[in-house]
């Protein structure tokens, strides 16, 4: 049996990156996960800590009744229709992307669409006006998108606006 002894508080430095690595060095038998699993240390041994990219939080912006078009630039740790869009339910009628769409009927997502990707755009068919914030990963604004022929529905992977000719390759344009 383990008996727990204490608890392990730090601070990761405000200026860490990420895959940052520090060691915690024990002198007894203590320790837990961020989860409250425990972590057993044996006396004497260390353990490491990884930094992981923080949370931030996205908003949506005030959406209108009828179709809102919309992109993620957030990864929720949950990116399936019926979390990320659980806190607007009744307001949110339909998701619609490209090829594939999810219907709020009778109480229950039915259709094709089950995750969001955050390298696609998507309609949002509003019911009502509303918006709303959820948390997760930072998307790579450098992320690369793979384009077929005709139209494409993909997403923005930042906050913010980029001119078109920053965004869209010379050789492209």
């Amino acid at each position: 049996t383990e008996t727990l002894l204490g608890t392990l508080d730090f601070t990761i430095p405000i200026n860490a990156n990420t895959e940052d690595i520090y060691y915690i060095y024990s002198q007894g038998a203590s320790g837990s996960s961020s989860d409250y699993t425990p972590v057993i240390f044996s006396e004497g041994t260390n353990g490491s800590v990884t930094v992981e990219e923080p949370h931030v939080m996205i908003s949506t912006g005030l959406m209108h009744n009828g179709a809102n078009l919309k992109s993620f630039y957030v990864h929720p740790e949950d990116a399936s229709v019926e979390n990320m869009f659980s806190p607007i339910i009744g307001q949110l009628d339909a998701i619609f992307g490209e090829g594939t769409a999810a219907l709020y009927i009778n109480g229950i997502w039915v259709g094709s669409l089950i995750e969001i990707d955050v390298k696609s755009g998507y309609w949002l068919k509003m019911l009502i006006p509303a918006d709303f914030s959820f948390n997760g990963y930072a998307v790579d604004p450098g992320t690369v998108y793979d384009l077929h022929s005709g139209v494409n529905l993909i997403s923005f992977p930042s906050p913010g606006s980029v001119g078109i000719s920053d965004g869209i390759p010379d050789s492209l344009e």
